[in-house]
């Protein structure tokens, strides 16, 4: 099954990835150009660089594989888990969040900012360059291209996907409803009374094999969908994939 976000490059190619672990370059016509099995993480969508025009996506071996249009695959081993989609710098930097910290990826090797923290949260580069990126604990990051940690700032909990706005205003939000715009400053500008979506009710989940269904009750009427986690005995929670709004099943295929 399709669970990942496509890509689409300027010839029109589509990149998308299947929980079955391949990536597949499609036409625009809808014919196969190529499938690679490579293991691709289920917790991951491709990306396109926008300096070389290839197709980055992570993999279940702990690799950044990076695939060509013309199909050619180069690995490179980053030797932790990985859990978040690439981003890219200014100058062929590539930045991931692993369990140990932000891994920066250049031409001359790779260089991991170890702060101690489970990274999870996808990158996200401004046009000076700083990356910022937030931990599981609900720490907050801004890291020079060089790993020097330029800012840390506390939330408190598990924050939400974040997003920069103008003046590369960096905007988060937390479970309780609050808002936070942090700027260079490390000057934080909560906002209350920020409405959420209603939490889903009566989980249910049935085992058969090595595939897991879970059945839920939506209760919101304002969500723009789910965020299905996994957490097993020895990996901490990652995403284990997404469904649209009012959807209330997900079926994880890649137990083992």
């Amino acid at each position: 099954s399709i669970q990942s976000t496509p890509a689409i490059d300027k010839s029109g190619t589509i990149y998308i990835s299947s929980t079955s672990g391949s990536l597949y370059a499609v036409l625009p016509d809808g014919k196969i150009k190529w499938e690679k099995g490579i293991r691709v993480s289920p917790f991951s969508s491709p990306c396109i660089s926008p300096d070389n025009e290839c197709i980055y996506i992570t993999t279940l071996d702990n690799t950044l594989a990076a695939i060509a249009p013309d199909g050619t695959i180069n690995i490179t081993e980053v030797n932790s888990s990985i859990y978040s989609l690439p981003a890219f710098g200014y100058n062929q930097e590539i930045y991931l969040g692993t369990e140990d910290g932000l891994c920066i990826i250049t031409p001359k090797g790779i260089q991991k900012v170890a702060i101690g923290e489970i990274f999870r949260s996808h990158p996200i580069v401004d046009a000076k360059g700083v990356v910022y990126v937030a931990s599981r604990s609900g720490n907050i990051y801004a890291v020079l291209p060089d790993g020097k940690i330029k800012w840390k700032y506390s939330i408190g909990m598990t924050p939400c996907p974040m997003s920069l706005g103008p003046g590369d205003t960096l905007y988060i939000g937390d479970r309780n409803g609050d808002v936070y715009g942090l700027v260079s400053t490390q000057k934080a500008l909560r906002q209350k009374g920020v409405k959420l979506p209603g939490n889903p009710k009566d989980l249910q989940s049935s085992l058969k094999g090595l595939e897991s269904t879970l059945l839920w009750k939506d209760t919101g009427n304002i969500e723009d969908g789910f965020i299905i986690e996994r957490k097993t005995p020895d990996i901490d929670y990652a995403e284990a994939g997404r469904v649209n709004k009012n959807i209330t099943n997900f079926k994880d295929t890649n137990l083992s």
